[in-house]
């Protein structure tokens, strides 16, 4: 472009040059005027004494050289290159100028050269200067996503250097995630459109990656914390030869500066042009530094942003949801949580495992959909296994995998769609120094789909599932003290009612035995009757309560094998001769001496209810091809003595899992369940549990209660 500052007309100055039909701003070869002449003739110095008398005179435009006589003009140069001309022209008489004036204007060209630089250099700096300025302005209007915000933020970066002349046609926005080692390009224009995501994810220089995946000049810049200026394709190559080795192609030029914010890079911006060489120049490396430097600190606290109002609005949610609910149905709380776990992080799945030992118990999977498929291979996870989750329990801390193909120990639960998985622990108090008691756990599609956001957002829903569990267990608590004193009360009352009235039983039975003329066979009856008001047999709650605290470990111990035994066969004879029922009841008792703490009477009632239990559950229909079959099972794990009753029945119905060992469970008709809850109690009162060990529809269900070991007998 020609673009006249100053010029003197026959005498006068001409004042609007920016509308004048000689001397407005022009693209050289747009006119044939002196200084076109001169350009493409790259002359120093053009020394014309007559018009009327040069040769070349018709190659000058009639409204360039109207009444011209003479002219004298010099090229301005500063650092070889042309930035201009000066001269003097003469529309009165030729030869108007002399060797004085030659030696003058050889004299001051150079000077001119430089002041006229230096007031480009001062102009342009007022026009960046003003045009950072508005685009700060721009910029502070915060967005409510850091989506939003880098968009918003590209488009001003755009418009601002627009604005400046600069082009911006293939302009592009890389930003870096330290904490997961990740690049990604949210922002990238070719020949002025802008890509689409799926386009970018395609092409190795645009998708999303670890930063050592690529060498390029954008990781470069991030790594040094330093522009990159390459004028011309010559200066790209160059970068091999410091160990650059991924150039972009068919870029012709590139001009690229760290985004930082406190120094620390998060990002690139970067300008190519993929037509021209040399369309940036070094001038444009501080402009667009500055302009780097503050998208840098609007995006991060767009970032910030909207961590702490994605965080604050889960927690406002899970409050909400939990309230909907009612807040005091502990399981119902957690899926709950779980539920929000996966949409704040936007996670395809989560799963809630509780810790029962050294195993891994699922509590909970939303959606619910991948429910069935997950229970049945992932029920339970034994914590040797590898994986996230139980890596995150033993070393009991949060475990962030933002690629999971790159995991050492790595448990796929969902069929190759992960890409990305967070565990958090759950300790007892919320504190790390607290027990495990399970683990929350997320799994999302992308690698790079979670970041160390999600792994505080998820530690805050984790506190208020610890919150849940320790509420719950601290109602059961409250529940349990209450039953317990209301059993006691009540069973005091009972027990010394039952007591005489077994007694009398007894006495009586006792005396027709020794009657003369007893029948043979009613004594079989007598002795039926007799046995019966035995088992009656309740133990004192305050005689229970003295020997559970007594050092005597001897005062309060039963043979559990011995007494499963009995109760076994005696169960089978009652159903048959009351019922005629056969059933297959089989023994696999493994404790053998083994005494439990424990008096008899409790412990035998413990038995009896799951051995009803299993037999409320059983198909007793004739036909059915499967035979009814319970099994009873005992063993030993540490100082615990465990009793398992399994049976082939229906099943746990799925609705009332939750709620067994609690309250009374409806069964329509039938009269309500209490005997799940008595187990528990007992179990609880003599520092053991009772727990549904397994249930599949259809299949049948295995129930569980385990005992303190007293010692072994002889």
């Amino acid at each position: 472009m020609v673009h006249l500052r100053i010029v003197h007309e026959k005498g006068v100055r001409i004042d609007n040059l920016a509308h004048h039909p000689h001397y407005r701003p022009r693209r050289i070869g747009e006119r044939r005027g002196l200084l076109e002449y001169m350009f493409y003739r790259d002359l120093p110095l053009l020394d014309v004494p007559n018009f009327s008398e040069w040769e070349d005179a018709h190659e000058i435009e009639e409204g360039f050289r109207n009444d011209m006589q003479c002219c004298l003009i010099k090229t301005l140069k500063y650092g070889g290159q042309r930035t201009g001309w000066i001269g003097f022209r003469n529309f009165t008489r030729p030869e108007s100028f002399s060797d004085r004036h030659r030696v003058l204007l050889e004299r001051i060209a150079d000077h001119i050269a430089i002041v006229q630089h230096n007031a480009r250099l001062y102009e342009q700096r007022i026009r960046d200067l003003k045009a950072v300025s508005e685009f700060q302005t721009r910029i502070t209007r915060l967005s409510r996503t850091e989506r939003e915000e880098i968009n918003s933020v590209a488009e001003e970066v755009r418009r601002t250097l627009r604005e400046l002349g600069v082009h911006t046609g293939d302009f592009y926005i890389a930003l870096y995630d330290e904490s997961r080692n990740l690049l990604r390009v949210p922002i990238c224009y070719e020949y002025d459109r802008a890509l689409t995501k799926e386009e970018r994810e395609q092409r190795p220089a645009y998708c999303t990656r670890p930063l050592e995946k690529r060498n390029g000049l954008v990781e470069w810049v991030l790594r040094h914390n330093q522009p990159v200026f390459a004028p011309n394709r010559a200066a790209i190559e160059r970068w091999r030869e410091q160990g650059v080795m991924d150039l972009p192609e068919a870029v012709c030029c590139w001009l690229g500066v760290p985004m930082r914010v406190r120094n620390r890079p998060v990002g690139v911006i970067a300008l190519r042009s993929f037509m021209n060489e040399n369309v940036f120049t070094e001038l444009h490396v501080p402009l667009l530094q500055t302009i780097a430097d503050q998208a840098a600190i609007t995006v991060e606290n767009a970032r910030l942003f909207q961590n702490l109002y994605s965080q604050q609005n889960a927690l406002l949610r899970t409050s909400r949801a939990i309230a909907a609910e009612g807040g005091d149905d502990r399981d119902s709380v957690l899926r709950i949580i779980l539920e929000q776990a996966v949409r704040v992080t936007e996670s395809h799945l989560g799963m809630l495992y509780l810790k029962r030992g050294e195993v891994l118990e699922l509590h909970s999977i939303y959606p619910s959909s991948e429910e069935k498929r997950i229970r049945t291979s992932f029920a339970t996870i034994p914590l040797s296994q590898p994986g996230i989750m139980t890596l995150a329990v033993r070393e009991k801390r949060a475990v962030l995998e933002t690629d999971v193909t790159n995991a050492k120990a790595y448990l796929d639960v969902s069929d190759g769609v992960t890409r990305s998985e967070l565990a958090v622990v759950l300790f007892r108090g919320g504190k790390r120094t607290g027990d495990v008691i399970g683990v929350l756990n997320v799994e999302h599609k992308e690698a790079g789909g979670l970041n160390d956001h999600h792994r505080s957002l998820l530690i805050s829903l984790a506190q208020l599932a610890v919150s849940a569990i320790q509420n719950a267990e601290k109602s059961a608590d409250r529940r349990r003290l209450y039953t317990i004193a209301v059993m006691g009360a009540y069973s005091a009352d009972v027990i010394h009612d039952v007591k005489q009235e077994i007694s009398t039983i007894r006495w009586a039975v006792d005396r027709l035995r020794r009657r003369p003329d007893l029948p043979p066979d009613a004594r079989t009856d007598l002795k039926e009757i007799d046995d019966a008001a035995a088992r009656m047999r309740v133990p004192d709650i305050s005689a229970t309560e003295r020997a559970l605290w007594s050092a005597d470990i001897q005062r309060n111990c039963s043979p559990l094998d011995a007494v499963i035994k009995e109760e076994v066969e005696s169960f089978r004879q009652k159903i048959k001769k009351e019922r005629q029922i056969d059933i297959n009841i089989e023994l696999n008792l493994d404790c053998n001496e083994t005494c439990v703490s424990i008096h008899e009477e409790w412990l035998r009632r413990m038995i009896r209810h799951y051995l009803y239990n299993a037999l409320k559950h059983l198909d007793l229909r004739k036909g059915n091809r499967h035979k009814p079959h319970i099994t009873v099972r005992t063993s030993k794990k540490a100082d615990k003595a465990i009793v398992l009753v399994e049976d082939n029945g229906r099943g746990v119905r799925e609705e009332i899992r939750a709620r067994l060992f609690s309250w009374e469970i409806d069964h329509g008709n039938e009269p309500p369940g209490r005997g799940l809850l008595l187990v528990r109690l007992i179990a609880e009162v003599h520092r053991g549990e009772a727990w549904l060990e397994r249930s599949e529809p259809g299949k049948g269900a295995c129930f569980a209660f385990s005992l303190p070991v007293a010692a072994e007998i002889g």
